[in-house]
This record gives C-alpha cells, sequence and structure tokens, in this order.
C-alpha cells in the first residue's frame, strides 16, 4: 500500500530578487529537459536503489487529498517523479 500525496517544490528569494528567481528557473528547466536533473537525483545517495526496493509500481495507491490549486502550475509541466497505478 502506498499513500500518495501530491505536492509542489518551491524555491524562494526575496521579492526584489527577480533576476534570480528567473535564473533558478530557467537553470532547473534546462536540467530536466536535459536529463540532468534525472541523473543527479537518482545517482545522489542511491536514490535509484531506495526506488526500486521499494516496489512501488507494485503497490496499491491511495490518493490523498490536497487542497493546493495546481492550475497555478503553468501549463506543460508535469510531475517531475510520479508512480506508475498497478
Amino acid at each position: 500500500m502506498l499513500f500518495r500525496y501530491r505536492s509542489a517544490i518551491y524555491y524562494f528569494v526575496r521579492a526584489e530578487d527577480e533576476k534570480l528567481a528567473n535564473k533558478i528557473q530557467q537553470a532547473l528547466l534546462v536540467l530536466i529537459k536535459n536529463g540532468t536533473f534525472d541523473k543527479i537525483f537518482y545517482e545522489f545517495n542511491d536514490h535509484q536503489k531506495i526506488i526500486n526496493d521499494a516496489n512501488l509500481e507494485q503497490r496499491h495507491i491511495i490518493e490523498l487529498q490536497n487542497d493546493v490549486d495546481f492550475s497555478l502550475i503553468p501549463s506543460g509541466f508535469k510531475p517531475w517523479y510520479d508512480i506508475k497505478p498497478s
């Protein structure tokens, strides 16, 4: 059994640091598009082995309600990591 609670991760900078916020966003988008983000994540502390050992795809998934307004997320964005239900 697996409880799934969808949420977003945000990086916060001071309001007057709009240029920095844009740089962070653009850099993350580049890393995600070219596959570097995934590569770093899965190699760090052996995350891939932990995920594989958890056998997530074979678990019964129970969705927990999240009242966050996900419509604020720009169209075309998808969850970075999503578990495929069995």
